[in-house]
């Protein structure tokens, strides 16, 4: 990894707009799908944390099975998603292509990735701590309680820095300004949110 890319990925905590600028002029797109891949296992390993803690399965395998499928589909959402703020963000009169939308996201996935640690962390500790299926993380004097709650706040934590990250991104490759970038992605996820809305009313 050269220093533009470590200037890029320092400045994506301390200075965001600083940073997508430099990914921008500099067409910085060679880690993108790499890090699009890497978000996608680190989606399916959040979503399979319980299954994945059991002491009464085998751990390897079932971790094999979340890598292999995030490797290959889980990244698939956030490639709607940058399709869905390239559209709404021409009803903005954004600037941007949806190739750059693409960075733009993939960028602003880089803090979020650290759930991927914080979920091996409790997968280890709720394994030792002979975690089983159907929990009972509702008691509070248990430590497995903590764990879970723990890891909880640490992925609604990041998930925002992804956000603002993402808002951020947007608004430099779009030229807008942040207010403005958020309207673009607000405007993406109510594409989603709306018509599930309608569908879940109609059923």
């Amino acid at each position: 990894m050269n220093l533009l890319y470590r200037t890029v990925f320092i400045n994506l905590i301390k200075k965001p707009q600083k940073a997508f600028r430099l990914i921008f002029e500099y067409d910085l797109d060679k880690y993108q799908y790499h890090l699009l891949v890497i978000f996608g296992i680190t989606n399916v390993v959040n979503r399979q944390v319980f299954t994945l803690s059991d002491v009464k399965t085998n751990l390897f395998p079932n971790l094999f099975y979340a890598v292999a499928i995030g490797g290959i589909v889980g990244w698939i959402g956030l490639f709607l998603l940058s399709l869905l703020i390239y559209a709404s963000g021409k009803w903005l009169r954004g600037e941007s292509n949806g190739a750059d939308i693409r960075m733009a996201l993939s960028y602003s996935i880089i803090l979020a990735m650290f759930s991927l640690v914080t979920a091996g962390i409790s997968i280890l500790l709720l394994r030792l701590n002979d975690y089983q299926l159907p929990h009972r993380a509702y008691i509070i004097n248990d430590v497995n309680y903590w764990v879970i709650k723990v890891n909880y706040i640490f992925n609604i934590i990041l998930n925002i820095c992804f956000l603002g990250l993402l808002i951020i991104g947007v608004a430099v490759v779009q030229g807008f300004s942040v207010f403005k970038g958020f309207l673009n992605v607000i405007l993406a996820l109510l594409l989603v949110i709306i018509p599930l809305l309608i569908l879940l009313y109609v059923i």
